[in-house]
């Protein structure tokens, strides 16, 4: 059972932008980036890069902290 589950985790969560909005009930910076980029629909979905999502970062005035919070939601992510 323990297999499904992490199939199915990856399978739901194959690009950056599912997996960082199934994160949004995370209590922590991250957490707080995914919830907001869940309620905005211009963010960058399916295969965005890195250089993607921090152009979409910066048209957003996102304030340092949440830059910061992206670069380790990436990181996670690029280990994941």
């Amino acid at each position: 059972m323990h297999k499904t589950l992490n199939w199915i985790y990856v399978t739901n969560s194959n690009n950056f932008y599912n997996w960082l909005i199934s994160l949004s009930d995370r209590n922590d910076p991250v957490g707080d980036l995914a919830l907001d980029v869940k309620r905005d629909d211009r963010a960058p979905k399916g295969e965005a890069s890195h250089d993607e999502w921090m152009a979409y970062l910066i048209r957003m005035h996102a304030s340092r902290e949440a830059i910061l919070s992206f670069d380790q939601a990436w990181s996670e992510f690029s280990t994941f």
